[in-house]
């Protein structure tokens, strides 16, 4: 039984542009990578909200840990969508992440499917990696895709006078034709090099508001196991 197989979708949804906007192995600047999926799983947050968690090895040997949430909580409906300002339905940014990934390494489903299984995730205490079971995606592991990811300093959710680095992951593409999905339905090319112009490998996306004076570097949040990235500040109350 899938964890997503009783969620309702919205498909009477514009499709979400492609946006340009604004020794040890690891992702350090904004730019586009490479990665094989290693692990990835469904689950849910304390609110009730659906999440879908992967974890990335790129070809340098550096990895990233991204949780995507596609629905909103319990309270709002488990809706793969909001409201904009002017009251049209939007994709929630996560969900559009990860039904593009889905679609990118071949299946182009409103959902991923699961199955209920074990998985070798990190444990804090042990300091060692335990077999835990979760909703695995299967059908994702060892697949190749590529991403726009882009570097990003933000205040530390715990202590917002702190500051935390953050690799977000923007756009997925094609592992091979460095496409985007839209790309790829309508046949077309150079996203990624538009993006890759406006976004050099020294770009910062700088979110700081209460640690605007702080050293830029106190903490790092790479995606790695060790490290929670997936709730800090989230736009949709989870």
């Amino acid at each position: 039984m899938s964890l997503f197989q009783d969620l309702q979708v919205e498909n009477d949804i514009a499709v979400v542009e492609d946006k340009v906007g604004g020794g040890f192995a690891k992702i350090e600047t904004t730019g586009l990578y490479n990665f094989t999926i290693e692990k990835a799983f469904a689950g849910q947050s304390d609110s009730g909200a659906y999440s879908v968690t992967v974890h990335l090895k790129a070809d340098n040997g550096a990895k990233l840990q991204i949780t995507e949430y596609i629905t909103s909580g319990s309270a709002k409906g488990c809706k793969n969508y909001y409201l904009d300002k002017t009251g049209t339905k939007q994709f929630l940014p996560g969900y559009n992440k990860i039904k593009n990934l889905d679609a990118l390494i071949g299946y182009d489903r409103n959902y991923p499917k699961t199955t209920k299984g074990q998985i070798m995730l990190w444990d804090y205490d042990s300091k060692s990696e335990l077999p835990v079971e979760k909703e695995v995606i299967t059908e994702w592991i060892g697949k190749q895709v590529s991403a726009l990811i882009i570097k990003r300093l933000e205040d530390k959710y715990s202590n917002p006078s702190q500051v935390v680095t953050k690799y977000e992951v923007e756009h997925f593409l094609d592992s091979k034709t460095s496409q985007t999905r839209n790309e790829k339905v309508a046949g077309l090319f150079g996203f990624s090099d538009k993006w890759l112009s406006k976004h050099p490998s020294t770009f910062v996306s700088d979110k700081r508001v209460q640690s605007k004076n702080a050293p830029t570097e106190v903490a790092v949040s790479t995606g790695n196991a060790s490290i929670d990235v997936a709730t800090d500040d989230s736009p949709f109350g989870f």
